[in-house]
């Protein structure tokens, strides 16, 4: 048998002087949210709905024990890749001194002119020019909704680098020009800050 639990409803109007017990929950028939309360503080406070709140593209980490303030930024950064010619570049960059755990990738609309491809990093982790080779994946499927991982080490970039799609035949076995096609992709990575004093 079910059990059905009524939270108390009281408008916004009443709620914003109101102070409710230490650990209360009401429920604001106004704004369509709940409300905790402290015991002490009037109009207690707002929980925030999930379409107020915004989405992490990192996030930073206190490490244990670091009093002079060092910090762990785990981070996913993420794109889009227009595919035209021969090769086709991001805006986006791996950030410099990241530890890179993957580029991943997705069609997000069918390629055309190129039957597969590749995806590099444009500059090296040491910094020289970066290679077509396929380092975040090879013969990559061209159609709507391929996708890769691409992990790799992790490896430690340090420069700034964006991310290079190569277009390929089907069986990756030549060069090839993409005349369309859209590439949605993200950066995985974790980037380390020194203490601040």
């Amino acid at each position: 048998m079910s059990v059905q639990v009524q939270l108390r409803r009281e408008a916004a109007s009443f709620l914003s002087t109101f102070v409710g017990a230490l650990g209360e929950l009401l429920f604001d028939t106004t704004n369509k949210r709940l409300q905790v309360h402290d015991g002490a503080t009037a109009g207690g406070f707002p929980v925030a709905k999930l379409s107020e709140v915004s989405p992490l593209s990192a996030l930073m980490i206190a490490a244990k024990g670091a009093s002079y303030g060092a910090k762990v930024e785990v981070g996913c950064l993420e794109g889009s890749i227009a595919c035209a010619g021969a090769t086709s570049v991001s805006t986006v960059q791996i950030p410099n001194g990241a530890l890179v755990l993957g580029v991943s990738t997705y069609v997000a609309t069918a390629i055309t002119g190129a039957g597969s491809f590749r995806v590099d990093a444009t500059t090296a982790s040491g910094g020289s020019a970066g290679t077509t080779a396929g380092q975040f994946g090879t013969g990559l499927g061209a159609a709507l909704g391929s996708n890769n991982k691409g992990v790799i080490g992790p490896t430690a970039w340090y420069a700034n680098s964006t991310i290079t799609l190569t277009g390929r035949n089907a069986g990756d076995t030549a060069a090839a020009s993409f005349t369309g096609g859209v590439v949605h992709f993200a950066i995985h990575y974790i980037l380390i800050s020194a203490p601040t004093s």
